[in-house]
């Protein structure tokens, strides 16, 4: 036993030196992240508006919508339409040289916001601190083909770290276990053996969730990881990868609009959803004769794994089945297929709900301070030998 921690040792200070200040970055702009992505602050451009007691209750249909934006975005054909109960319905166009997003009030069509992305006006765009902020969690601020792989593999190393980390922490008894578990600080305790529980004893605290919200990062980043996950998790199936559904361009005879398409397509889905929380309809490239009608159903505000995708044919409507874990029907797809969905709410802690969010906004918080001090014991300890 002695000899394993003493190799989980030297394994944990080398590894956490090497993956430490990536540690320290990806956790710090993760915690900050969190009031965003968890709707503690207010991030959206989205305005509000207030119903009128002799308004309609019924949607305008998107053609309608697009026709009354129409002037915003420049007669564009939109990117999507975004509707959402008791909220603005957004209308969108995105190109590499135009994006513009514009707000109506669902109900009457009035345009209560218009907002350029700035891909169109000269010079240099706005700083966006959220966007800064989720750069660096996701790549260091390093161009994405240099530091998304830094980011991924240096949360592997630190998976070793808290794995080893834990094999050093265990005790020899069960008594040693439970003074471990707290701290035993007077006005004699030393700086140092305060940094040392601040590092131990709060360390095995977040220790698991750390490993969770670590193994739920990499099956973004490292694709091998990623099959391998899904394998286990599906009984043995391998991951089709996402592709992307395409019309039949052989129908071109048909006698649908676009515009009539995606007003279909909305009234079949809210018929069949009466009280989902958001559509949101992708309309298709009119440049591509393949692309095709797109889009998506929230159940619920605040989450993502359980939405249903569809695809349809723009020329004859006609549904277009997708295999992958994003394309079927949540209530419908096998558990491998659903943890694949949950990904994003496990990573953040939403699929437990408020309390879920914080215990990860702490443990990041947690995280961060893992390779401060465990730099701090490590210097020290090198101090004491070279005056020895």
């Amino acid at each position: 036993m002695m000899k394993l921690k003493r190799i989980a040792y030297k394994l944990h200070l080398w590894l956490g030196l090497a993956s430490g200040l990536i540690v320290f970055v990806v956790c710090l702009t993760g915690a900050i992240w969190a009031f965003g992505i968890n709707g503690w602050v207010n991030t959206s451009d989205a305005p509000t508006f207030q119903l009128e007691g002799n308004q309609s209750y019924s949607f305008l249909f998107p053609s309608q919508i697009a026709k009354l934006a129409e002037k915003d975005i420049s007669s564009r054909v939109p990117s999507y339409v975004d509707y959402k109960m008791a909220e603005p319905v957004e209308v969108g166009v995105y190109s590499d040289a135009y994006s513009r997003t514009v707000w109506l009030n669902p109900y009457d069509g009035k345009t209560l916001l218009v907002k350029d992305k700035g891909a169109e006006k000269e010079g240099e765009q706005a700083f966006d601190f959220w966007h800064f902020i989720a750069a660096g969690h996701r790549s260091l601020w390093l161009p994405w083909e240099v530091g998304r792989p830094v980011v991924n593999y240096g949360t592997l190393l630190f998976v070793l770290v808290l794995l080893t980390g834990l094999v050093i922490w265990i005790p020899k008894s069960g008594k040693a276990f439970k003074q471990r578990l707290r701290f035993h600080w007077n006005s004699n305790t030393s700086v140092r053996r305060k940094i040392f529980d601040l590092h131990g004893v709060l360390g095995f605290y977040v220790t698991s969730i750390l490993l969770i919200v670590a193994f739920t990062g990499m099956v973004w980043g490292i694709e091998w990881w990623s099959k391998a996950t899904y394998k286990f998790t599906s009984g043995g199936k391998d991951l089709v990868e996402w592709s992307v559904a395409k019309s039949d361009t052989l129908q071109k005879a048909s006698t649908f609009t676009i515009e009539e398409g995606v007003d279909r397509v909305f009234q079949k889905l809210i018929t069949a959803y009466p009280h989902a929380y958001r559509i949101r309809i992708n309309y298709p490239d009119i440049a591509v004769a393949s692309s095709c009608i797109e889009a998506t159903v929230y159940p619920d505000k605040n989450t993502y794994y359980n939405s249903d995708s569809y695809a349809f044919d723009r020329y004859s409507l006609k549904p277009i089945a997708l295999n992958d874990p994003y394309h079927t029907k949540y209530a419908e797809a096998q558990f491998g297929d659903k943890l694949r969905r949950m990904n994003y709410e496990i990573h953040t802690g939403a699929i437990a709900g408020t309390p879920g969010k914080l215990l990860v906004f702490f443990a990041a918080l947690i995280g961060a301070s893992l390779p401060v001090t465990g730099l701090y014991l490590y210097l020290r300890k090198n101090r004491k030998k070279r005056r020895k």
